[in-house]
């Protein structure tokens, strides 16, 4: 993405450059690189090479979807100071990119540092390299120390109803799965690479039987389904991914930026189909399915992108999705649910899939699977 027109408009910061060129070009139009590491994309290191003494005031960190086991286990933004110190910047160029930038980068005159007309919101670490944080005050008071909360954040408070219940799908069937195709054509298929939210459109030749394809673990095409799942259209997208090494089985989720329809991938349309009828029931989530049947799965009740639940519980649930997954054959140590959670983005490059089909973000419309 060209930084000058976004630039014109007003826009001042950007949190989707993923090399150190584009992070400079952002840079020298005047604007703000937010420096990623979510889950899914991971720009950190990349970026970092474009951070200079001289230019370091334009720069500030980022997550953007970030799961919760890796929150817990990793941090949020302290997770990136520590990873950008692990890669060379100094701990206190770090801390500044994490605190001062960012208040600046927003106009949170009351944030960023500690000095008269500011709101006293600040950490004591006892390490700044690994960035050990024993406590944390917000507008002069202890709230939490070693870890745990001294008193309670906010109140809590009940979820409206309507949001519990946004599951508000179409009758969909095997039938609906299906996806026709010639086996003297070659296919266009979404090419995934972990770590980035990036995809690539490549030509390969897919199985076909009686006119429709068929997932392969051996080639590693696996069925992609995109289904409408807010007010009943009865929108269906299918497609090919290829990227996410999946053995047998489907997993599924109810994240899947922006529109946030169902997706999922899979080997048999009787694990996609389980798949997309369970967390249907479940009113939102995630799961994990072998030979039609639900391995693990995590509820997200709350409009299908949050949990109603305690932390730990999620965390518990989360671990058994991870657990479920090597059942179904993948054993990589990247999250696939994020990377399935951006493959129905149709502003991000280069090809996509939504509930209205496959989607050319490059030349920005519609195309079929085969030409």
């Amino acid at each position: 993405m060209h930084s000058m027109p976004i630039a014109r408009l007003g826009i001042s910061n950007d949190h989707e450059a993923v090399t150190a060129e584009e992070a400079l070009e952002r840079v020298r139009r005047g604007m703000y690189v937010l420096i990623r590491e979510g889950t899914a994309a991971k720009d950190l290191e990349a970026l970092l090479p474009a951070v200079t003494p001289a230019n370091a005031r334009r720069f500030a960190f980022a997550t953007d979807d970030r799961h919760l086991d890796h929150l817990v286990k990793e941090g949020s933004i302290d997770g990136s100071i520590r990873k950008a110190v692990r890669l060379g910047m100094s701990e206190l160029q770090a801390i500044q990119l994490a605190t001062l930038n960012a208040a600046e980068a927003f106009g949170l005159k009351e944030k960023g540092a500690i000095t008269p007309g500011c709101e006293a919101t600040f950490l004591l670490v006892s390490d700044l390299t690994d960035f050990v944080v024993d406590s944390v005050y917000v507008k002069g008071e202890l709230q939490a120390e070693k870890g745990q909360l001294v008193k309670p954040v906010r109140n809590s408070v009940l979820a409206p109803q309507h949001l519990l219940k946004s599951m508000n799908m179409a009758p969909i069937s095997l039938a609906d799965l299906r996806l026709s195709a010639s086996e003297d054509k070659e296919a266009t298929i979404i090419s995934v690479t972990p770590g980035s939210i990036i995809t690539k459109s490549i030509s390969e030749q897919i199985r076909v039987e009686h006119g429709c394809f068929q997932a392969s673990a051996e080639r590693n095409q696996l069925k992609l389904v995109v289904a409408e799942r807010h007010n009943k259209l009865g929108h269906i997208g299918l497609g090919i991914v290829k990227g996410i090494p999946i053995k047998s089985g489907a997993i599924v989720s109810t994240v899947s930026h922006d529109s946030h329809n169902v997706i999922a991938c899979g080997t048999d349309d009787h694990s996609l189909l389980a798949a997309i009828h369970h967390v249907e029931k479940m009113d939102g989530g995630m799961a994990v399915v072998k030979e039609g049947k639900i391995v693990a799965s995590l509820s997200l009740d709350l409009a299908g992108l949050m949990s109603t639940k305690p932390y730990n519980l999620v965390q518990k649930e989360i671990q058994e999705l991870e657990a479920a997954l090597h059942e179904v054959g993948f054993s990589e140590e990247w999250d696939p649910f994020l990377t399935l959670a951006f493959l129905a983005l149709p502003v991000i490059p280069s090809l996509k899939l939504t509930d209205t089909g496959l989607f050319d973000v490059t030349n920005f419309t519609h195309i079929s699977l085969q030409s």
